[in-house]
């Protein structure tokens, strides 16, 4: 039960969560997208969004963590692999990010 309530906390705050993210609050962002990571490990957002931040911190190392999660998660979603993408530029892993350019993803294009 406390899992639940919790969860719907978590959710109909998410909005003021993304306002940290957009507002460049990043540290903040990061502790609460890993907040509800610790609630619900299976949502690809909450991923996205701290990966986000932590590209924006230049934590680069952490955000591909995160990316890759994203795409384990949601393969077919393109956000999951930009956020890859622009973490593996972040560590100057120019290999990488061509692969990632060049690979013939199979992505959804309505994301």
């Amino acid at each position: 039960m406390w899992l639940h309530i919790t969860q719907k906390r978590l959710k109909k705050s998410q909005g003021s969560w993304q306002q940290n993210l957009w507002s460049c609050r990043y540290e903040d962002a990061v502790g609460h997208f890993t907040k509800c990571i610790g609630l619900d490990k299976g949502n690809e957002i909450y991923y996205s969004n701290r990966a986000a931040a932590l590209t924006a911190l230049k934590r680069y190392a952490e955000a591909l963590e995160d990316a890759k999660s994203v795409v384990r998660l949601k393969p077919n979603w393109a956000k999951g692999w930009a956020r890859a993408g622009a973490a593996h530029f972040g560590l100057e892993e120019w290999a990488e990010v061509l692969a990632l350019l060049l690979s013939p993803w199979k992505i959804s294009c309505k994301s």
